[in-house]
């Protein structure tokens, strides 16, 4: 018989051997109610520093385990085969445990980290909440936790994913997690990519812009000074692009000089838009030729094309990526 301290260190070994390695997250999930199915697995933090991409997840019997390489921990989005989403914080090194029933995924619990069962807790308080209601307990939420990588997924969740940006409580929200967490990589990439959308949200001031035109013109905020205008945005591979020149078609021609268009294109080149710009007499065509990398796609907060932006003649945004039925009866709303 080997002595039972010759047997401690295979006992470790084999322990050790069950576990995810220090830059690995493995999720070991049940859910009752489903045979088999695939859901997929993202986060907004592309790089291959968290595994990059997005990820299909085979469920068998109920039953799936998936690993997914990490360098720190970051938020991934479970997404089911009817498109509701769950999301959770991946840590590396953790093993993390999914549990619930395919018919009230709204009530899936996550477990294995206590961040994640401080995030399970709160979702789980919420599920009888009105939206107005969750959305003003998620902002508690946050500021109670900011330090945690909880209170980013509840701003991800109640704050990131708003159809229309509201510039308060998440602005202040997102200043609030810089500063608790001033080294979260996925933080300063959401930063940068929705301050622009809550600075130039409905209620706000147009942010201060100045471009050239195709023509070489200067365009800025004082082109439109005491006119409401439409900042317009468009792209070669959009198809809605005969509606939306057809709309600054009839808004010029219903408006006249008491309210102004401009139209900003998406492209990497300028030859299409100037040929569209001279067919259908377009004014004040803008094009930086950077795609949304372009300075003015960024001032703006542009998410999508086609998209708007409306402006009172107090430079105030009152209306933002409403449809293109609606654009005369909000000009008429501000023009004089």
């Amino acid at each position: 018989m080997k002595p039972l301290f010759l047997l401690f260190p295979l006992i470790a070994l084999l322990l050790s051997s069950c576990r995810p390695d220090r830059q690995t997250v493995r999720i070991e999930g049940k859910i009752d109610g489903v045979n088999q199915a695939v859901i997929m697995a993202y986060t907004d933090d592309a790089s291959p520093r968290n595994g990059g991409g997005i990820d299909s997840i085979t469920i068998e019997r109920g039953k799936f385990s998936y690993e997914r390489h990490l360098e720190e921990p970051t938020l991934l989005t479970l997404v089911y085969p009817n498109f509701s989403t769950t999301t959770l914080v991946a840590e590396p090194g953790a093993t993390i445990h999914l549990s619930g029933d395919a018919n009230r995924l709204k009530e899936i619990e996550i477990d294995g980290t206590p961040t994640n069962e401080l995030l399970t807790e709160f979702r789980l308080r919420l599920i009888q909440k009105s939206p107005n209601d969750a959305e003003m307990e998620a902002a508690t939420f946050v500021r109670t936790h900011p330090a945690s990588p909880a209170a980013v997924a509840v701003f991800h969740d109640y704050f990131d994913g708003q159809k229309t940006p509201k510039q308060q409580p998440a602005l202040a929200l997102l200043d609030l997690l810089r500063r608790s967490q001033p080294q979260n990589h996925y933080l300063k990439q959401l930063d940068r990519r929705l301050r622009p959308q809550l600075k130039a949200s409905v209620g706000s001031p147009l942010p201060r812009f100045s471009a050239k035109n195709i023509d070489g013109k200067r365009i800025d905020n004082a082109t439109f000074k005491g006119r409401p205008a439409v900042i317009a945005f468009s792209a070669s591979w959009d198809g809605n692009n005969y509606v939306l020149f057809q709309q600054l078609r009839k808004i010029r021609s219903t408006f006249g000089k008491k309210a102004e268009t401009i139209l900003v294109s998406i492209d990497h080149k300028p030859d299409h838009i100037k040929e569209a710009a001279e067919r259908d007499t377009l004014r004040n065509v803008i094009c930086q030729g950077k795609g949304f990398d372009s300075p003015l796609v960024r001032t703006f907060g542009v998410r999508f094309v086609p998209g708007c932006i409306f402006v009172d003649a107090k430079g105030k945004i009152v209306a933002r990526d409403i449809p293109f039925d609606q654009w005369i009866d909000e000009l008429k709303k501000h023009a004089k």
